[in-house]
């Protein structure tokens, strides 16, 4: 008997618009392999049902049909089901003790797990990993949290008192123009004195840091050495 493939929605976060397989590639699958794919239906997906019902995925509800299935984020716990296999970032590869309730219902339901992080090369790297784009959203999450720390504190008009969550923002030009508007106010006005000196550091080189600093660097800011401060 062919194996049914299941795409879940994603749970965790009202914000999660991502999705393992876009409709082409489901098409290709279906297509080239005759796998037989359902996706779960979502109001929040960036891809609609119709886009995967027109490339020949069926759209259903409830999963339980499948025997294999593709997420995101991790599945919430209560819908883990005995025996399947499940393709998704687990977050517990670390030991995220957050996350060992889900590992060990997984292992009690004798179910098999594949976590992207785990899927590597030869020599061993990652094959699936975040890209510049979580760079991006992390530094505007980064600032926004900022901001709301600041308006606990009592400074409610700092200039970065107008940034929101990145999932509210339409586009990465609109997140842009707001960071821009930022960056004009701190060079015109400057900071409130208690946050002077600001000092931001980034880590590494990666992807992700090359997102976050292409969004910090919007802004107004000069670029020192560990060592100089």
């Amino acid at each position: 008997m062919k194996a049914i493939i299941g795409i879940s929605r994603e749970e965790k976060n009202e914000w999660e618009r991502r999705v393992p397989l876009i409709p082409v590639h489901v098409r290709e699958l279906i297509r080239d392999y005759q796998l037989d794919i359902r996706v779960q239906t979502s109001p929040i997906r960036i891809f609609p049902d119709a886009d995967f019902r027109s490339e020949g995925a069926k759209v259903v509800d409830d999963l339980s049909s499948c025997s294999l299935i593709f997420a995101i984020k991790e599945i919430p716990i209560h819908l883990v089901e005995r025996g399947k296999v499940y393709i998704f970032f687990t977050h517990t590869t670390k030991g995220q003790a957050h996350n060992m309730p889900l590992l060990k219902k997984m292992v009690e339901l004798g179910c098999s797990l594949i976590d992207y992080e785990k899927i590597v090369n030869e020599k061993g790297q990652r094959l699936l990993f975040f890209g510049r784009q979580a760079g991006e959203a992390g530094m505007v999450e980064t600032l926004w949290s900022f901001s709301q720390r600041l308006k606990v504190e009592g400074l409610t008009d700092s200039p970065f008192s107008t940034i929101r969550q990145t999932y509210t923002y339409p586009s990465l030009a609109a997140v842009k123009e707001e960071i821009q508007k930022v960056g004009r106010q701190i060079h015109n006005k400057g900071l409130d004195p208690s946050l002077v000196p600001l000092v931001c550091g980034f880590t590494g080189y990666g992807h992700v840091s090359q997102g976050a600093q292409e969004i910090f660097e919007i802004m107004p800011y000069e670029k020192n050495q560990p060592d100089a401060l």
